[in-house]
């Protein structure tokens, strides 16, 4: 992987993409190339698919270049923050314990609310019919 990034960079300075200022740029590339990638998902294109994640990996290697970070202690920061992470899938997408947890604490408030509001009505009509009669 070390090489194939030296040559990525090695081939970007050689286009003379480096330069901060392709920065913006580099980034609308980086969205064209995982655009084209999801296309290739949806067509079920495994050799345009291949083709869309290496240019996104590549895209991606020029961009780090052009804002003065290494691509690999990108990744390392990511993998540091996410390694001990515990939650579960849902439907292939993967949720973190925090929001899980907090989403099934608010059921449970509004369920307790909705109880309450129950028994609220339930009080205020047994009193309203001890008004009326």
């Amino acid at each position: 992987m070390d090489e194939l990034i030296e040559n990525v960079q090695y081939w970007a300075e050689q286009k003379g993409l480096l330069e901060k200022g392709n920065s913006q740029a580099q980034m609308l590339k980086v969205i064209e190339e995982v655009g084209e990638t999801a296309g290739a998902m949806l067509k079920q294109n495994h050799s345009e698919l291949v083709d869309g994640l290496g240019d996104s990996f590549v895209t991606l290697i020029v961009l780090c270049y052009q804002l003065g970070l290494e691509p690999k202690d990108c990744l390392q920061a990511a993998w540091d923050e996410i390694k001990d992470r515990k939650g579960k899938t849902v439907n292939g997408t993967f949720i973190r314990e925090k929001s899980w947890v907090n989403q099934k604490k608010e059921k449970h408030i509004h369920a307790h609310q909705n109880i309450e509001m129950k028994e609220a009505k339930k009080w205020f009509t047994k009193e309203l019919e001890k008004l009326l009669l």
